[in-house]
């Protein structure tokens, strides 16, 4: 009898751990699926509107770094939209500082006020006078008389007739109703073009983690379904399944995006080219700069077990190399003419 007991308890045991074990595996999973909606969350490089790189100049950081960046073009502009006529006190506008080449770029620059964002009229002119930002120069600082300008546009704008390009860190506005109230930040923003160093710039509010991809995760999945049926897979498998992912709407849009993102799984795991017994995982370390132009210039970034640009690597591949060249030198110097070479 006690040994029944203990064979029971052993068994209790066992699946206590494989149960614990699948929850721990499941929670690494779905922390990577949230991940990933994360990522859908912040729109791709290539979907970038000029209107959400604009907001990097309101989006209340101040780093000396550029907020938003044109394309090189003739007369480039930025603008923010305060949504109603404003009494402006102070325009505050604090230029990129990390880029040499382009620190000058704005010292022409105008600055022009709307109420309408078709007539506009100039309140200022730097007339190649520089400004700051985050240093000890500070920020070009334009301050008025209440009543003098009001406003709902603003924009500022480089007047050159060969191309430039415009970026500056940030703009602030106070208003006299509220004059220590930035009533820039966030509001919407314009630019005349985007460049290939563009990027979305969003406020991230509580409501945005609400948002995940139901609706591109089902569309997704309903294509591989019908992929997996061209491939011979089961049909009335992958036809319980289907049902399953056009069944929507009867949880929140997290619990909905998790239950979809496991059924994709499961048709994941019925591909055929899954049809193997082992997995071979290589961890690639590549530069931190330019990765781009690493993998497409620098084979060896890409071979088995990455490599390394510190000193300490950069010796060791010096003495390996020499130790190869050695080492053929020697073999090719003593081996007999006959022998052959080894494979």
């Amino acid at each position: 009898m006690n040994n029944y007991r203990y064979v029971i308890a052993v068994f209790a045991l066992l699946a206590l751990y494989t149960t614990a074990a699948a929850e721990f595996d499941r929670s690494l999973i779905e922390a990577d699926w949230l991940q990933q909606a994360q990522s859908w969350r912040n729109l791709s490089r290539t979907q970038t509107a000029t209107g959400q790189d604009a907001l990097g100049a309101v989006d209340g950081v101040k780093d000396g770094k550029f907020g938003f960046h044109t394309e090189r073009t003739a007369n480039p502009w930025w603008q923010v939209d305060l949504e109603k006529v404003m009494p402006i006190a102070k325009i505050l506008v604090y230029n990129r500082l990390d880029y040499a080449p382009g620190l000058h770029n704005a010292d022409t620059m105008k600055v022009l006020i709307s109420n309408d964002g078709e007539q506009w009229t100039q309140i200022h002119d730097c007339a190649g006078k520089h400004f700051g930002g985050m240093n000890d120069l500070g920020p070009l600082n334009l301050s008025f008389e209440k009543g003098k300008v009001n406003a709902r546009f603003v924009r500022l704008q480089i007047p050159s007739t060969a191309p430039v390009y415009f970026h500056l860190d940030e703009v602030e506005i106070f208003s006299f109703d509220q004059p220590d109230q930035n009533i820039a930040l966030w509001m919407p923003a314009e630019q005349s073009s985007k460049s290939q160093w563009s990027m979305n710039k969003h406020r991230v509010l509580e409501t945005d983690e609400t948002l995940f991809p139901v609706e591109e995760t089902q569309e997704r999945l309903l294509k591989f379904a019908a992929y997996l049926k061209e491939q011979g897979v089961d049909a009335t498998k992958i036809a319980a399944i289907e049902k399953d992912i056009a069944r929507t709407g009867e949880k929140s849009p997290k619990e909905e995006y998790l239950r979809l993102r496991q059924l994709g799984r499961q048709l994941v795991l019925m591909n055929p080219l899954l049809d193997f017994d082992r997995l071979l995982f290589v961890k690639r370390n590549t530069q931190l700069s330019y990765p781009d132009i690493c993998l497409n210039h620098m084979p060896w970034v890409s071979r088995p077990g990455g490599d390394d640009e510190s000193p300490h690597f950069q010796r060791r591949r010096t003495v390996d190399a020499n130790s190869r060249l050695r080492r053929k030198a020697l073999w090719r110097h003593e081996r007999p003419r006959s022998a052959q070479p080894l494979l």
